[in-house]
């Protein structure tokens, strides 16, 4: 029942009135499963965890353990979903880590390992989850992180035996043996009964090439733990190095009893015997791994090549494509110069989206390829699906001599110009094209509306529009102008024309769904599309359209659908692409879309909306390097324009890379120096990295400028506070709140010095105004009970409470209910504590500090089994609260599971030194001894 000062947060709730406690209810099948998983018994657990799940679906202490219980039967793909899960609702990592750490290391998901967040761990997980990192980077071959990450941990458990046995597996590996032997003997002071260390001890010994200490090291070892693997495994080395091999075998019999499945115990076994001339055991040994390691052989190959040919042939046509495939790779293995069976093969390798391969394919009939026009755009057509492009303009290169004036070639070149987003240039090869028509100018004007070349695209409309004034396609043209010149009032006119003249004018309808989309009048555009999609279900630029509705409506599921079938329809155009990241950033699915975006970038270096995006995502992924490191290119390329820097500082300080915003703030400061935010920003990112002088120097100017302006306040204050000058910084505080009484920071701050008894008495005036004016500030009126809360001035605080508790849709509601409940119990009035809590409760369910309250009311009147129901629901999301721990020691000792309460008790002893009721911990464990 920890106190809760404030939570600042925005959270959305909807604040009932309903007294159901779900996580009161009784759960004994959880209390047995963690009896018997205590007592090593997996399976039984496993059934009462599995009964637990059916009374409560969402138990999460149940699915903590069910985790472990996953992971110590092998399923350990179940078990990384269970842990991942109980993340996900709230459970504090400090439970899980290790067992999250050994399953994905088992998974071989390395990536995933050092993705992890170091957030809420104590210094041995924090330790222990760095060290797992070090592994994982080892494993990635990345070894200067695997280093610095070794390195990282030892520092933050400098006393963990497995942190250091750890750290120096990494240093043995890399041959630095000294620092090995020097981490080893840190970790054998720090506990010398632990089998692993000796076994690293033996390492270094035999690095050192003294077999003798190594196989000393070696026994002791296995004195520890007689069932080692490796210990076994390497003083079966040792002795056959010596030529003991009688005590060689006699070690490695003991392993494969162990684990009879050892391929390499198996070969050793046999080696050795066949030393100790013991052919049968030797021969028996050797069959046994061949069997076990052999391979069912594959079909033997059809030998009559042309039934092969034509049995491909018509698998194909009966769609049997995997055999159409195996049968024309395996016919290609003999016939290696067959074009059409290559062309035929290349055909189903794009059916299944393997572009890579059906490219590679081709590549080897590039004699061939050169001579035909059409099989040039073709293999183009593959290439800059695949973002190959400059494997395009190699092969245009070569045939550019004989086709240079062909039709289909200056198309295809034009293809990839506007792949590599230089439509300019496109349009500009289409110009050439020997012969004009209504249909060429036409397309013309499409490509320069894209393009943004507007006087150009005025000039082609015009053109057509003077010979066939009346006609639809035409005016569909004139408002598709207006559109990308953002006048879309006149667009959205011209295509309602349209549709009064022809309501089946597919553009104009297609065109005004686009207007709709992009102002949000979702509802007219989806039944808009919705006819769209009637008459053509394949149009590729409605399939995106309609996605991206469906996006913003949280209809994902088909949105991606849509997008899908539109990038495969079109496999030269990125905006499906983009539709398609635009919906990952939406479902939070970030590793699909910085896939997505790389794929782009590679034909659009420059183009910074994608580079924005991608430096988004790598943030949300946790990689901050590679966003800083995109952060840096932008800067680049918007470093001539003011707004286009301040821009980009507040991305990158929403991305905490500070000394870059302030690079960026400091270049757009000298293209306009008087911007207040510029001078502002610069100020506080100043502050951020200790630069007192530099924000001083801005914030002078802006003092100058507006001295009443709370943000310059607001930055006084906290340069006061950085000098020591704590009343100046309280007064200041104070003024940006009597500036603007909604200024959170400001409120903050008065608040944080008002705690330290700095200008308490003018907090505590000033804040009572605010608490008692007829615009009550809500907020302010929460600080201000915390405040008198902190100072035990409790019927002060409770006034407060009580008025903000009729504020139902204030977001941090349920923290000031839980401290109304806690005042409640201070006075034993447990009925009106349990009630504020249990209103609490249904607001955020999902909060430690609320459950711990509620669990603590239910065992304070006697409800001891629904009390520790909710104990061990907040202890699975918060097991470092020290008064937690002892409420649930209680608990237990009232449910007379004494045994369980002085295990508890010890534990909370050892781990805390100070807390507030420690003293009653030490009582209760002194009466159960």
């Amino acid at each position: 029942m920890k106190q809760v000062v404030f939570v600042c947060c925005i959270i959305l709730f909807l604040f009932t009135m309903s007294s159901i406690d779900v996580y009161a209810q009784e759960n004994k099948d959880y209390e047995d499963a963690y009896l018997a998983y205590e007592k090593g018994d997996i399976d039984e657990s496993y059934v009462f965890l599995k009964r637990s799940f059916q009374q409560q679906p969402e138990h999460l202490p149940s699915k903590i353990l069910m985790g472990q219980v996953l992971a110590l039967s092998g399923f350990f793909s179940d078990a990384e979903i269970e842990f991942e899960e109980a993340l996900f609702a709230g459970a504090d990592p400090n439970l899980i880590v290790e067992s999250y750490v050994r399953v994905l290391m088992l998974l071989k998901n390395y990536a995933k390992v050092v993705d992890i967040s170091e957030q809420q761990l104590t210094p041995n997980k924090l330790g222990f989850l760095q060290s797992g990192k070090g592994i994982a980077y080892s494993l990635l071959d990345e070894p200067e992180k695997a280093l610095e990450f070794h390195e990282k941990a030892m520092k933050t458990a400098p006393n963990s035996p497995v942190v250091l046995n750890t750290a120096a597996n990494f240093f043995i590996k890399n041959d630095s043996i000294l620092e090995a032997e020097e981490i080893v003997d840190r970790s054998l002071a720090e506990d010398n009964t632990i089998a692993e260390t000796y076994h690293l001890k033996s390492k270094i010994k035999l690095e050192q090439n003294n077999v003798n200490q190594q196989i000393q090291f070696l026994i002791k070892g296995l004195e520890v733990s007689s069932d080692h693997p490796g210990l076994l495994r390497d003083i079966v080395t040792a002795y056959t190095g010596l030529g003991d091999f009688e005590n060689a075998k006699l070690m490695l019999q003991k392993t494969l009893a162990d684990s009879p499945n050892d391929p390499m115990g198996r070969l050793l076994l046999s080696w050795v015997a066949a030393r100790l001339n013991d052919n049968e055991l030797a021969q028996q040994t050797l069959t046994e791994l061949v069997n076990a390691l052999s391979l069912i052989d594959s079909e033997a190959l059809n030998e009559q090549v042309d039934i092969l040919f034509v049995s491909a042939l018509a698998n194909l046509a009966a769609n049997n494509l995997e055999i159409a495939r195996g049968q024309l790779e395996q016919y290609l293995n003999r016939q290696p110069q067959n074009f059409d069976a290559a062309k035929l093969l290349a055909d189903i390798y794009l059916r299944e989206e393997s572009l890579i391969a059906a490219a590679n394919l081709l590549e080897n009939f590039l004699q061939d390829i050169t001579k035909d026009v059409n099989e040039i755009q073709n293999l183009c057509d593959i290439y800059i699906s695949a973002n190959l492009n400059h494997k395009c303009d190699s092969l245009l290169n070569t045939a550019r001599n004989e086709f240079a004036d062909d039709e289909i070639f200056i198309q295809t070149e034009s293809k990839l110009l506007t792949a590599r987003g230089k439509l300019n240039l496109a349009l500009e090869n289409l110009e050439q094209l020997p012969q004009e028509s209504i249909a060429a100018n036409a397309q013309k004007a499409v490509i320069a509306i894209r393009a943004k070349e507007f006087d150009k695209a005025e000039r082609f409309i015009s053109t057509l529009l003077e010979q066939y004034p009346k006609n639809l396609d035409f005016l569909n043209l004139q408002a598709s102008l207006f559109k990308q010149k953002d006048q879309l009032s006149q667009a959205e006119e011209v295509y309602r024309e349209i549709l009064s003249i022809n309501n089946g004018h597919y553009a104009a309808k297609f065109n005004l769904s686009t207007i709709l989309y992009s102002t949000n009048r979702l509802a007219e555009a989806k039944r808009l599309t919705d006819a769209l999609m009637e008459a053509r279900p394949t149009d590729v630029d409605l399939l995106i359209l309609r996605g991206r509705i469906l996006t913003l409506n949280n209809d994902t599921e088909l949105a991606l659908e849509l997008l899908s079938s539109a990038e495969t329809l079109r496999r030269n155009d990125t905006d499906a692409s983009e539709a398609i990241i635009d919906l990952y950033l939406v479902t939070g699915e970030y590793e699909n879309a910085l896939t997505r975006t790389n794929k782009l970038l590679k034909n659009d270096l420059a183009n910074t909306r994608l580079i924005r995006m991608r430096a988004g995502i790598l943030n949300e992924l946790g990689r901050t390097d590679g966003a800083k490191q995109d952060l840096r290119v932008l800067f680049g390329l918007v470093s001539k324009s003011a707004n286009q820097l301040y821009e980009l500082s507040v991305t990158q300080g929403e991305f905490g890379d500070i000394e870059g915003a302030l690079r960026s703030l400091q270049s757009a400061f000298k293209l306009n120096p008087t911007d207040f935010f510029v001078n502002r920003d610069i100020a506080r990112f100043a502050l951020q990295l200790d630069q007192v002088d530099l924000a001083q120097k801005h914030l002078s100017w802006l003092a100058k400028q507006a001295p009443t302006n709370p943000d310059v306040l607001l930055l006084s204050a906290n340069i006061a506070f950085i000098n020591q000058d704590m009343p100046k910084a309280a007064e200041n505080f104070h003024n940006a709140v009597r500036a603007s009484n909604s200024f959170a920071p400001a409120l903050i701050g008065s608040y944080q010095l008002a705690i330290k008894n700095v200008k308490a008495r003018e907090f505590v005036t000033l804040f009572e105004g605010l608490a008692t004016s007829p615009q009550q500030n809500t907020f302010a009126t929460h600080l201000l009970a915390d405040f008198y809360y902190n100072n035990k001035a409790l019927e002060k605080a409770k006034v407060h409470y009580i008025a903000i508790s009729a504020e139902t849709d204030y977001s941090a509601l349920p923290m000031v209910l839980n401290n109304l409940s806690n005042i409640y119990v201070s006075e034993e009035k447990f009925d009106a504590a349990f009630n504020f809590a249990q209103q609490a409760l249904e607001v955020n369910p999902n909060n430690p500090y609320i459950l711990d309250t509620v669990g603590w009311i239910h065992s304070m009147q006697g409800r001891y089994q629904q009390g520790l129901n909710m104990l061990r629901q907040a202890y699975s999301m918060n097991a470092q609260d020290p008064n937690l721990r002892y409420h649930i020691a209680y608990t237990l000792h009232k449910l007379k599971r004494n045994a369980e309460s002085k295990r508890e008790l010890k534990i909370l002893l050892s781990d805390f030194e100070q807390f507030a009721k420690r003293e009653q911990a030490l009582k209760l464990q002194q009466s159960l001894n």
